[in-house]
């Protein structure tokens, strides 16, 4: 057994940290490599913009219908609920399809199952099931529907 005194608590002493730059990161990459390097970022691309929004989009659809289920149980809120996801569901119909509306809101309204936590599989046609996990693999399903 290591006594009290026996400990070393040098290793205790908070550091101040410094975040990694891109100069930083490029020499230590230069460093392991032993050759020059060249660190460029790349620009988002259009795709890349549209699927970042949507995802935001979809996660705070999600976190809003689950609020709202949440505080119902203490506050009749409905009426304003009600306009905002009238709201939300007609801005849906100017960009998607009847049917890829239909799987947004699965996604976020039916896709877990209350009482397990499971994900629950949505049909997208006959005896072809798909399970859902994230916005991201939403978005990519949705581009196949029509």
């Amino acid at each position: 057994m290591i006594e009290e005194d026996e400990y070393d608590d040098d290793f205790l002493e908070e550091e101040e940290f410094t975040p990694p730059t891109p100069q930083r990161a490029k020499q230590s990459v230069d460093k392991v490599l032993g050759v020059r390097t060249t660190v460029r970022k790349s620009k988002k691309t259009p795709e890349d913009k549209k699927r970042e929004a949507f995802c935001t989009m979809i996660h705070k659809y999600e976190q809003a219908y689950t609020r709202g289920k949440i505080v119902s149980d203490f506050l009749d809120m409905e009426d304003w609920d009600d306009t905002w996801m009238d709201i939300i569901d007609e801005l849906l119909e100017l960009i998607y399809t009847p049917r890829q509306i239909l799987l947004i809101q699965y996604f976020v309204f039916d896709r877990m199952d209350p009482e397990t936590g499971e994900t629950v599989p949505y049909e997208i046609s006959r005896d072809k099931w798909v399970y859902l996990e994230s916005p991201e693999q939403l978005f990519e399903l949705l581009k196949t529907i029509k």
